[in-house]
């Protein structure tokens, strides 16, 4: 592979993105080898993430998908923005919207998610720590994972576990969660590089793993 080649991503953010931040803390420091942030996608938005990007030359795209007739319309607008700037990868860092159809076949296994917990566990939540805090689970933690038309689904790239203590809330463990998403970040970024051919990720991931079923299937 040639390591002079940018791989480009579009990060998709609703509210503050403490994840898209520790992304730019990881560019800004020149740690994410090859890859580079090309552009942000927020829902009309006016954050300090939308600032610091600007400052950084990062793209930005805030037009509220209030503005179109529905969430396919607006995606589809997206769509033609973000292959313009011949985006690579579509990182979801807590992004509301469900992605439809049409994004997912312009992007095929190339959109990423990131889930505040171990998948198949609390899927298809916003409250997954809560949950967990409410189950008494001891053991929670972060996943990355390429998504599906199934929500909380598809291939699992990175996980990393964090122990819940007894007495523990969202407040207090928040913390651990910010910092164990930046670890499982860096090895995103690393595990996509890994296996990086323009168009055949996932490919190139099932046959590392052994999936003939999920390549057979995608």
């Amino acid at each position: 592979m040639n390591t002079e080649v940018k791989i480009k991503w579009a990060f998709l953010c609703s509210g503050y993105g403490n994840s898209a931040q520790a992304c730019l803390d990881l560019q800004e420091a020149g740690r994410l080898g090859q890859h580079q942030i090309a552009a942000l996608v927020t829902d009309g938005q006016q954050t300090p993430l939308e600032a610091r990007c600007r400052e950084m030359g990062i793209t930005v795209f805030n037009t509220s998908a209030r503005a179109f007739p529905s969430i396919e319309a607006y995606q589809q607008d997206l769509i033609g923005k973000l292959q313009a700037l011949e985006v690579d990868y579509v990182f979801m860092l807590a992004y509301k919207y469900r992605i439809r159809d049409a994004m997912l076949q312009a992007f095929p296994n190339r959109i990423l998610n990131v889930h505040p917990s171990l998948l198949p566990a609390f899927r298809n939540t916003s409250k997954a720590i809560q949950e967990a805090l409410d189950m008494g689970v001891r053991v929670s933690g972060i996943t990355t994972h390429i998504i599906d038309a199934e929500i909380d689904r598809g291939v699992i790239l990175c996980q990393e576990p964090i122990r819940l203590e007894p007495g523990d809330t969202v407040e207090s463990v928040y913390p651990r969660f910010l910092q164990t998403g930046k670890k499982i970040l860096c090895d995103t970024f690393r595990e996509v590089a890994n296996h990086h051919i323009p168009g055949r990720f996932l490919q190139a991931l099932a046959e590392k793993s052994g999936l003939l079923a999920l390549l057979l299937a995608a």
